[in-house]
């Protein structure tokens, strides 16, 4: 009979994104074991259809307040009888979930995000530690409950999702480099800018390639809008494709400029080569690209990392961190080959 791990992460997109390598190690090397995973619907899209991974979508609308989580909590319980539960967020909400688990009886382990090793790092700047990468801390997780696994190698994910039309209308065929651009983030802090995009750009429409530039949501699709007026070369995918097919785009690139991001975790998944660029934030925090054919782009200023997540203004006011970062810099690290 299967062992059941029941395991769930709710937020953020990137952090989502990264549990899909941890539970395919685990279902690799462990075929007596069925995981049930619970997140938003989605962030489905990112976990390969397996016959022992059930991905569970829930809208978090529907259980809100104690009442809420303890009815999820029942019909979970009731519709997988998990023989143990693993807590991949560590959040009020999860937490919650976590103690009516354990009051049903069942055992709970917890992600160990190393809050503590964070703030000190930010606070020494010491950027000769490297924490645990946020996959890794998954995988511990997972050990702690009894199931211990190396990380199975990549793509984590091969996309299905068919962009056929896409291509027709839009007249591509794979005859040239094609390089993907995701210019934005959550945070003002973790983004290039796109004074330097713009840069990037007419640099690009000197080479032999097609450029595809992503975004999400009005302002950052205006902004991409606005590029495609003085750069009428660069395609907009995400103004006619889902996330699903996105991922199928993204699988098709020979590489992708990404700020620290979802976008840049979406390209780790699907195995396409990428050139991040770093800010108040840092790799050394454990959220770099997993994988071998990663560059990372980092001015070694010293008050970065600042944060965490990028979340705190710049205390400087010039946002030196990203500006120190040049064309060239990024331009160099384009490999151009079919």
């Amino acid at each position: 009979m299967l062992k059941k791990i029941l395991a769930y992460r709710f937020s953020a997109m990137g952090d989502v994104a990264l549990v899909a390598p941890g539970i395919q190690s685990v279902l690799k090397n462990y075929p007596d074991v069925e995981i049930i995973f619970v997140t938003r619907p989605l962030f489905s899209h990112f976990f390969q259809s397996h016959e022992r991974l059930t991905v569970v979508p829930v809208n978090l609308d529907k259980y809100k307040g104690l009442f809420g989580l303890k009815k999820l909590q029942k019909e979970l319980l009731n519709t997988y009888k998990p023989d143990v539960i693993c807590d991949l967020h560590d959040v009020l909400r999860t937490n919650i979930l976590n103690t009516f688990f354990k009051l049903s009886g069942n055992k709970v382990f917890k992600i160990d995000k190393e809050r503590r090793q964070k703030k000190k790092l930010i606070s020494s700047n010491d950027k000769s530690t490297t924490l645990k990468h946020a996959v890794h801390r998954y995988l511990e997780v997972f050990k702690n409950a009894g199931y211990d696994t190396n990380l199975v190698n990549g793509p984590w994910l091969i996309p299905s999702a068919n962009i056929d039309a896409y291509l027709s209308t839009n007249n591509l065929e794979k005859k040239q480099f094609w390089i993907g651009i995701a210019p934005f983030a959550k945070h003002e802090t973790k983004v290039w800018g796109i004074d330097k995009i713009n840069e990037l750009l007419q640099f690009l429409s000197q080479q032999k390639v097609k450029v595809f530039m992503f975004g999400g949501g009005k302002e950052e699709m205006d902004q991409l809008n606005d590029l495609k007026k003085s750069h009428p070369f660069i395609y907009l995918p995400s103004n006619e494709l889902k996330l699903d097919q996105e991922l199928t785009l993204i699988s098709k690139l020979d590489q992708i400029i990404t700020m620290d991001s979802s976008n840049m975790h979406m390209a780790s998944l699907v195995g396409t080569p990428s050139i991040s660029i770093w800010g108040s934030t840092h790799p050394v925090m454990g959220f770099k690209p997993i994988g071998d054919n990663n560059v990372v782009l980092h001015s070694e200023i010293a008050c970065s990392p600042c944060s965490v997540f990028g979340n705190k203004p710049c205390y400087r006011g010039d946002h030196a961190c990203m500006k120190q970062i040049t064309i060239t810099d990024v331009s160099g690290k384009i490999t151009f080959v079919n």
